[in-house]
């Protein structure tokens, strides 16, 4: 492990000076050594950990701790993933990663992930679970090579749902921008006012506690499409959808049982990839 940055490494702003926040850099490289996939490089400080768990096969999978416990206003957390060719690698988070109540400005995640020719990248975080009043601000940024295989997958929860909290204040802003060859393949942009989820409006998830987006890009995407909508329109308590189009897929899911959704994600991964996903985000 290195030493300690300051958050002008990340390329992140700097956070107010009158209360105490939570930095956290994270940066890996796996490589494939004609066997495995291992780790090269692996740079981490602050607030932000990655273990390796040992799941005896092929696949390196890795698992983000934030030792901080959580993000709230002024908190800036960045990440940088790099696939070497032939490798695959599966980044999960040890549990959900809660933003809480913000006294001042947003929680800052910025992720930059880089997969090489022939390299897999699965970017399958728990849920991220917003409390009232928290601000949550992220940006991934990734990067493709033409033969390679990137699945990109992101949740949130609305509220404490076992304390029966009701989003009224806070915001969302979620922007991704995903690159195939150095050309733009993929781009949305999410903004989610706290204050217009009471009115329970289609703009407003009517209500619904819990989203899902899985980007897939790679190859016979047609034929994971049939896969995938077969797989969603089996649960009926979930709202979906799902397209595919020049060479990527996107699904969409939203609900009222977090748990549900979750395992829906699990069922769809597992099945669209042909791999386990990692242990801990089966829990």
């Amino acid at each position: 492990m290195d030493g300690s940055t300051n958050a002008s490494d990340t390329g992140l702003l700097e956070a107010g000076t009158s209360h105490q926040r939570a930095f956290g850099t994270l940066k890996v490289a796996a490589g494939f050594d004609g066997s495995f996939t291992r780790v090269e490089r692996l740079y981490q400080s602050g607030s932000v950990r990655m273990l390796f768990p040992n799941t005896h096969g092929a696949e390196l999978a890795g698992v983000i701790v934030n030792t901080a416990g959580g993000l709230t206003g002024g908190d800036r957390f960045a990440a940088s993933i790099r696939v070497r060719p032939r490798a695959t690698l599966s980044v999960t988070s040890q549990a959900a990663e809660r933003i809480y109540r913000s006294a001042a400005g947003d929680a800052e995640i910025r992720v930059k992930l880089n997969v090489e020719a022939s390299g897999e990248l699965a970017w399958i975080p728990h849920q991220t679970i917003l409390f009232n009043g928290g601000r949550l601000r992220r940006r991934i940024e990734a990067h493709v090579a033409r033969n390679a295989s990137l699945w990109l997958m992101e949740s949130i929860v609305f509220g404490r749902l076992a304390m029966g909290e009701e989003i009224c204040a806070g915001h969302v802003v979620e922007d991704w921008q995903v690159y195939r060859e150095g050309h733009l393949a993929h781009a949305e942009a999410f903004r989610l006012d706290g204050s217009e989820l009471p009115y329970r409006s289609n703009a407003s998830l009517a209500g619904l506690k819990c989203i899902a987006t899985l980007l897939h890009i790679g190859t016979g995407i047609e034929a994971k499409l049939r896969v995938a909508r077969s797989i969603m329109d089996a649960d009926p308590r979930l709202e979906s959808g799902a397209s595919a189009w020049n060479g990527r897929m996107l699904l969409r899911l939203a609900g009222g049982d977090p748990a549900a959704m979750r395992r829906l994600v699990v069922k769809l991964l597992t099945t669209l990839r042909n791999a386990p996903v990692p242990r801990n985000l089966r829990m």
